[in-house]
């Protein structure tokens, strides 16, 4: 599977708030099609939360930056064509100063990709090195030297464009479904009519239906002209928690058969549980770096601003399009 999405949520905001008008006219129409993959070159084996301690230079020459240096955690590099850059330009530079931002042809020789097994069994992530890759000066999106400007234009896009209600929706229908048709290990009858599990369940659906008018809140004030805020942080930090309890009341309810993966005997709906688990564990590190940064006391009135409008505003799409299925009654037979 190739994601578009770095693509269709980072590059695409990003030329068009901040490329110049040769690099949105190359890029823009190709990103909507679908014809150009893309990744992301930020972190670094001693700068992920703290980007901006990354060390990858960039020695300008002429009419090119001559790019070396290590990126890490690049998902789809294999597959990319084109990776968003941020490199070092000026060597002296520390912290935000001195970096640059550069749109990167995967093809261009002196680039090495070598694939990072994760603990699912799966390849997504890379790391890339770059040996004297020379990058036109003409794919510098913004100016010289003032590359965190557009760093932080990406990273607001990055995380205002979550939408994963979607998919955990659809992972929370198929544990409910789960919930409805294994034994209750505590009583007669399923899980589903376990109190507890109900009221988890029902806690989740909530959870659920508060991210998706959340998420709608911000693509409108986006469609409105507004810039991402610190909403797509607070949404990233609630999906990425409501995920590992969802995953942790699978596992309860089909017990240990629940971690066997796709192929083995017993395997509870082809292993999907046991891979999702995986999956959601590896975002630890993640919901670690945004508590942390939750600590702030700046963040708690960011949260707060993020919150109010919530409260204070109607939902601009009908709350009946998005039912908890837990709870539906089959229509009443005419008489």
């Amino acid at each position: 599977m190739v994601q578009l999405a770095v693509g269709m949520h980072l590059v695409g905001p990003t030329l068009i708030a901040c490329g110049s008008a040769q690099q949105r006219q190359r890029h823009l129409a190709a990103i909507l099609r679908g014809e150009e993959v893309w990744c992301q070159g930020f972190s670094e084996p001693n700068a992920g939360s703290d980007l901006a301690s990354l060390r990858a230079r960039g020695d300008v020459q002429g009419d090119a930056v001559v790019v070396s240096g290590q990126k890490i955690w690049t998902s789809f590099a294999q597959h990319a064509d084109w990776c968003i850059l941020v490199v070092r330009t000026e060597p002296d530079s520390q912290r935000h100063r001195g970096l640059s931002f550069l749109l990167v042809d995967m093809k261009t020789p002196g680039i090495t990709i070598r694939p990072l097994r994760e603990i699912t069994g799966e390849a997504w992530f890379n790391e890339v090195f770059f040996d004297a890759v020379r990058v036109p000066i003409a794919n510098l999106v913004g100016t010289l030297h003032r590359g965190w400007d557009v760093v932080v234009t990406t990273l607001a896009h990055e995380r205002g464009s979550t939408a994963a209600f979607a998919r955990l929706g659809a992972t929370l229908a198929q544990l409910t479904a789960l919930a409805r048709r294994t034994p209750s290990a505590t009583r007669s009858g399923s899980a589903a009519r376990d109190p507890k599990i109900r009221q988890r369940l029902a806690q989740y659906w909530t959870e659920i239906a508060v991210l998706r008018m959340s998420a709608y809140r911000n693509a409108s004030a986006l469609e409105a002209g507004a810039v991402p805020g610190p909403e797509g942080s607070t949404l990233k930090l609630a999906w990425s928690e409501l995920e590992q309890r969802v995953m942790d009341t699978a596992i309860e309810i089909s017990g240990l058969a629940g971690l066997l993966s796709e192929g083995e005997a017993d395997a509870v709906d082809a292993g999907f549980w046991g891979h999702e688990l995986l999956w959601s564990a590896r975002r630890d590190d993640l919901r670690g770096h945004l508590r942390g940064a939750a600590q702030h006391p700046g963040a708690a009135r960011a949260r707060s601003a993020a919150r109010r409008p919530l409260l204070t505003q109607k939902p601009r799409k009908s709350w009946t399009a998005y039912q908890c299925p837990l709870f539906e009654r089959a229509a009443p037979t005419p008489t």
